[in-house]
């Protein structure tokens, strides 16, 4: 089976500060390699369909990047113009009329992952699976996750005692359950728009659709939201 796959890329990139002030936050370096080639090199690209970026702050530069470095891929490039006011809700929003597929990924652009966690992610038999760790300190403001055995009950962004993982934007999604969360979308008000990011439109639909864990840990999983958080990176084969 092969996969569209969509990498939002199109943020500011804030918390990041000074590391993109001058590039996207997609191009963040880790070991000397950007965030989004570390992820296209540990991508089984016979998998994969098509690659689908959407492009928003300093898209120029995130472009050219792409296809220089990887020529022999045909990317599909959307571009978000209102990148400085919205979420990632908005971003999956320019891109989802663009899959085809069954099952699609979903790739946020500051998640770097290893070729195993991805090889698990496209052989699971699940049609909806979210990448999680639980050996990761779980605060308020994270996406935090309760699961019975490995099908997710409650995603939240407040820890409680009931919390045990944080999911990452690393994903396998079913094309039903992507229209269930963009027919939500569309019935957001325009401020509601602005403001919300995918996961919580998965949040939102959890009764509807079955999400399972695909659980993994800092050698083979990481993200930066902060600058601090690349301190704590350790992934394998990078």
């Amino acid at each position: 089976m092969k996969y569209d796959l969509v990498i939002l890329a199109a943020g500011l990139g804030s918390r990041l500060k000074s590391l993109t002030k001058n590039i996207p936050k997609a191009m963040v370096k880790y070991k000397g390699k950007r965030f989004i080639e570390i992820q296209i090199n540990n991508i089984d690209k016979k998998y994969i369909n098509k690659f689908i970026v959407v492009l928003g702050y300093k898209s120029i530069i995130l472009k050219k990047f792409l296809l220089k470095k990887f020529p022999e891929i045909n990317f599909e490039f959307v571009y978000n113009k209102n990148f400085r006011n919205n979420n990632s809700g908005q971003s999956f929003f320019h891109a989802y009329k663009m899959i085809k597929t069954k099952e699609y990924i979903h790739l946020n652009c500051d998640c770097i992952f290893s070729k195993r966690h991805f090889k698990k992610l496209i052989k699971s038999k699940f049609k909806n699976l979210i990448s999680v760790r639980s050996d990761i300190k779980l605060s308020d403001k994270m996406e935090n996750v309760e699961a019975i055995k490995n099908k997710i009950t409650k995603l939240s962004l407040l820890n409680t005692s009931s919390s045990k993982y944080k999911a990452f934007g690393v994903a396998k999604i079913s094309k039903n359950a992507m229209l269930k969360n963009i027919n939500l979308y569309k019935k957001l008000s325009t401020k509601e728009k602005k403001v919300v990011n995918y996961y919580t439109l998965i949040r939102k639909n959890l009764k509807k659709i079955d999400y399972r864990l695909l659980k993994s840990n800092k050698n083979h999983l990481c993200e930066a939201n902060f600058q601090k958080d690349l301190r704590n990176f350790n992934l394998e084969n990078v």
